[in-house]
């Protein structure tokens, strides 16, 4: 599923700062989704930089859900505490559209707050009310994501471990099930083991290297292609 990205100064300024992975059928390897990745080292300590990207990552996850036509889901971060911000609600709710997946990250001590976990449900019905749908990242299996998997029901939970994927299994949802950090055939044939229904990780970069447009994909992929168009130029 191509997508060719004009060379605009608009598609410059809202890509400029991230990237993308591609989410893969487990079966097929077909491309199912992309996630919108921040291309630098962000201070996860820094609320304020934190609100930054994830407002950003926003408008990048439309930009690109707009440029496939909504045929690949497209899934963005956010921080509990960039979500709780007026200002990421005001983007949240000028740019979320079908097919988009807002993924809740670094689950923390405001989900134990009950008012606060309250004001994140009804910020996830509001998503869904917009066409858009909900994600859990790296769980791990603790007490409050089984909390949030039961209340929030999210379209999409991804694991990155065994422990993680066996809680998820136990949770007995119908949630599609990714397994994240995909390095090679060996760990994907175990991963759909665990149950997982879609892979995302290096190894599937380099599958679809083809498919992703290089101004956005993974910098690893995109260095080895550059070293290979190079080394095909001195040999001709």
């Amino acid at each position: 599923m191509d997508c060719k990205l004009a060379k605009t100064p608009l598609t410059a300024r809202v890509l400029a700062d991230y990237r993308v992975q591609p989410m893969l059928a487990s079966d097929t390897h077909l491309m199912r989704g992309l996630e919108v990745l921040c291309r630098r080292r962000v201070d996860l300590d820094n609320p304020c930089a934190m609100l930054a990207v994830d407002i950003g990552a926003l408008k990048a996850a439309r930009f690109l859900s707009d440029a496939y036509r909504h045929r690949l889901r497209v899934h963005c971060n956010v921080e509990i505490s960039s979500m709780l911000n007026l200002d990421w609600i005001v983007t949240m709710a000028e740019h979320v559209t079908q097919g988009m997946v807002i993924e809740l990250v670094e689950r923390n001590d405001l989900m134990l707050r009950e008012v606060e976990f309250r004001k994140i449900k009804n910020i996830c019905s509001a998503i869904r009310r917009l066409g858009g749908e909900i994600a859990l990242d790296d769980v791990s299996g603790s007490s409050i994501e089984e909390r949030m998997i039961a209340v929030f029901k999210p379209r999409v939970l991804k694991a990155n471990s065994r422990s993680g994927l066996d809680f998820i299994s136990s949770m007995a949802t119908d949630s599609i099930v990714v397994a994240e950090h995909i390095e090679s055939p060996e760990i994907a044939h175990q991963a759909v083991l665990l149950g997982a229904c879609e892979l995302q990780g290096y190894w599937c970069d380099v599958l679809k290297e083809h498919e992703v447009p290089r101004s956005i994909m993974a910098p690893g992929v995109a260095a080895r292609l550059q070293q290979s168009s190079m080394a095909s130029a001195v040999m001709q």
